[in-house]
């Protein structure tokens, strides 16, 4: 006996499942998006857009 599964449905359902991490990862997303979906909708002030399009012009500048 070679310990593989007999039943091709079988070995494709388990490859289809996503690991424990994975399942966690997914878990996590979608409560972040419910709590902070909205925030995250929100348009980017443009004072704030400047400093962060300054800041990686410097750091491209600087070569870091």
């Amino acid at each position: 006996m070679s310990g593989k599964p007999h039943d091709k449905s079988e070995k494709r359902q388990k490859s289809k499942s996503p690991a424990h991490g994975d399942r966690f990862d997914i878990w996590l997303d979608g409560k972040l998006k419910t709590a902070y979906g909205s925030v995250l909708d929100e348009p980017i002030p443009d004072d704030i857009m400047k400093l962060l399009e300054q800041e990686l012009v410097r750091k491209l500048d600087s070569g870091s």
